[in-house]
């Protein structure tokens, strides 16, 4: 197991849920449905930002999704 690490980035203003998954846990944000659109315009590592309505394909989990239903997750740290 890797040694924890600090963040770099600083915590958003939502609650965060753990996730146990197959590598460790992680911690989840639980982001309201109304804030969405302005943390994906904040988060999103490209352009042009995708709509909320806008169905993309999840190449890892090989299915389709819409983008509204993207998480934010903080892992490796505390």
């Amino acid at each position: 197991m890797s040694p924890r690490r600090d963040f770099s980035e600083p915590l958003l203003p939502f609650p965060l849920r753990k996730v146990e998954t197959a590598l460790g846990p992680i911690e989840v944000y639980e982001i309201p449905e109304d804030q969405k659109g302005a943390v994906l315009e904040k988060l999103y590592p490209g352009h042009p930002i995708p709509k909320l309505e806008t169905m993309m394909d999840d190449i890892h989990a090989e299915k389709t999704f819409r983008v509204k239903e993207f998480m934010v997750s903080r892992e490796g740290g505390v």
